[in-house]
């Protein structure tokens, strides 16, 4: 019989001595032990920034979610605690690389449940900042940059399962919106719907926002009139739209 990893010893067809010492394989080739993370996590994601530093962000650990995220600096094999934590404890989620060297951090699994919203990491200033959302929440999905800057999102598990439908994320151009709402009476309500588009009583578009009562507005195009509207919903269905309110971007 052959030898694995070349180490001697071992039964042979021949004889049935047993082993004369243990064959342990040798260490893989090139790796070496680094020092340790600041905290346990699992279900983070870790994002090679263009200094070659390595932003590790959120997951989960001995006591739950974690919003906290650290630098690795292979140089000096360190890492570093970012002291501003991330809007929201999330983990299965994506972390993805914007051409502006900032990092787009969507979706996931928070306190609550799975998330659709997201958020930018800056390196030049180690903060981070609430952004658009998705348009479902979603937990261990793809997000991958396309050549025109845009956000390729894809499949996943959301509200209903299993998700075959994607979309795409226009990162941040910092022209937002903030939309604040005063909460249904009703306590039976499970969550609010805002929908908004470039017409009146038109939206192209609808987000989920839980039982939030405000919602940040990104990838705003200048010289462009927005129209908002909101909605809450329940067991027995959706509630009738809001008082239409509009906002010109300068």
């Amino acid at each position: 019989m052959a030898n694995l990893f070349g180490c001697s010893g071992g039964n042979s067809s021949q004889s049935e001595t047993p082993l004369a010492s243990p064959c342990v394989p040798p260490s893989a080739s090139g790796s070496h032990p680094t020092n340790n993370l600041t905290s346990p996590r699992g279900g983070h994601t870790a994002t090679l920034l263009p200094d070659g530093t390595v932003l590790v962000a959120g997951g989960y650990g001995t006591a739950g979610g974690l919003a906290s995220a650290e630098l690795y600096d292979p140089g000096a094999n360190t890492w570093t605690a970012i002291t501003s934590p991330m809007t929201s404890v999330r983990s299965r989620h994506t972390a993805t690389l914007l051409p502006n060297g900032k990092v787009l951090v969507a979706g996931g699994y928070g306190t609550a449940g799975a998330l659709a919203s997201a958020e930018l990491y800056d390196p030049a200033t180690a903060q981070w900042t609430a952004t658009g959302s998705l348009s479902e929440t979603r937990i261990d999905y793809t997000a991958t940059l396309l050549p025109n800057g845009k956000v390729l999102v894809a499949g996943g598990f959301g509200s209903v399962g299993a998700l075959a439908f994607t979309e795409t994320v226009i990162p941040s151009s910092e022209i937002q919106a903030t939309l604040i709402w005063n909460p249904v009476s009703d306590p039976s309500v499970q969550e609010y719907k805002v929908y908004y588009g470039t017409a009146p009583k038109t939206y192209q578009q609808v987000i989920d926002v839980g039982l939030s009562m405000t919602y940040v507005f990104s990838n705003l195009q200048r010289g462009t009139t927005y129209y908002f509207s909101v909605t809450a919903y329940n067991r027995a269905g959706e509630s009738c739209a809001s008082n239409e309110v509009s906002k010109t971007v300068p």
